[in-house]
């Protein structure tokens, strides 16, 4: 059984996530709505980490030699397909949408900046390392630490990225799944949303309250950036558990959130084909919106598309499984 809010919020992550690259590309990193929604990027990392105890340990009723040998392998692919990805993009693109010129010979020559701490400027799909990471190192906490033991390392990393801070960029998201992992286990002891689950309009407030310390201090601090993304996962699983199941927008943010690791990949994809074939048509406010219309569309049709060709075919769903 799947978890449809959780895939409701996990669609409302892609959306935002072309929101935000759709800005990012055609308008420039200094548009004041990507601050409200940078959240986007370590919600993403922090589910990663969350579904492990909210989902995994019920698929696998608890078998933690199944729950490690199946974290190992889905991370162990992630951090393969990044590779994959990046060398086919620094084969055939000379620069990227930010200019830094690319190239096979310089990514692997700086292989391991790009694996340990991150960088951002020899990478394409950066996120999928910490994603990797998360998994990988949740699957290592869950079968050799005690699990009382587990929330206190996970806080002195958290407490450790805020005081060093540097955002060292495959550290400090790790940190976001990690601790995502963390609130995923004590929440089979207290169910955290149950605390607005009767009066789910106030889980507004924390969200407006996020978005109102940005607005004043332009900026958030690490704990501020938690507590925000927290909030606005939360806020969004509570309603995600409302909106009509016959509701043709929850059916096709859904199928997003089912397909969410395919979801990022492509609108990424998508939108860098907008911007190099038709980036002078797409600049300003009107081709924001155009491309955010635009790529919704594509991402959601071949979700669709392939979610319905996993059901019709046994070799399409071992691709896929593959892969994914």
């Amino acid at each position: 059984m799947r978890n449809y809010p959780l895939d409701f919020v996990k669609g409302l992550l892609v959306e935002a996530m072309i929101v935000y690259h759709s800005i990012n590309y055609f308008y420039g990193a200094h548009h004041f709505l990507l601050s409200y929604i940078d959240f986007v990027t370590s919600g993403f990392v922090f589910l990663s980490g969350f579904i492990i105890p909210a989902l995994y340990l019920k698929k696998y009723d608890n078998n933690i030699d199944a729950i490690f040998n199946r974290l190992i392998v889905r991370g162990i692919k992630i951090a393969g397909l990044f590779l994959v990805i990046n060398t086919a993009v620094h084969l055939l693109i000379a620069t990227n949408y930010n200019g830094v010129h690319l190239g096979l010979v310089e990514f692997y020559r700086n292989i391991w900046y790009v694996l340990v701490p991150g960088d951002r400027r020899l990478s394409a799909f950066e996120l999928l390392l910490p994603i990797a990471y998360t998994l990988v190192f949740s699957a290592i906490l869950l079968k050799f630490v005690d699990k009382k033991i587990i929330p206190i390392i996970v806080a002195a990393i958290f407490v450790w990225c805020m005081i060093i801070n540097d955002r060292i960029f495959n550290l400090f998201y790790l940190n976001f799944g990690l601790s995502g992992f963390v609130l995923g286990l004590l929440s089979n002891g207290f169910p955290f949303y149950k605390v607005f689950y009767r009066r789910k309009w106030l889980s507004i407030f924390p969200v407006g309250l996020y978005f109102l310390v940005i607005f004043l201090f332009k900026k958030d601090a690490m704990i501020v950036y938690f507590l925000g993304t927290v909030a606005v996962l939360g806020a969004t699983y509570l309603w995600g558990t409302v909106v009509s199941p016959y509701s043709i927008v929850r059916k096709t943010i859904i199928i997003m959130g089912e397909y969410s690791l395919l979801g990022y990949l492509m609108q990424i994809f998508f939108l860098q084909i907008l911007f190099r074939v038709w980036g002078n048509v797409f600049n300003g406010q009107n081709g924001i919106l155009y491309s955010i219309l635009i790529t919704t569309v594509i991402v959601w049709g071949l979700c669709f598309t392939v979610n319905s060709t996993r059901r019709q075919s046994i070799l399409v769903n071992k691709i896929y499984k593959f892969v994914f």
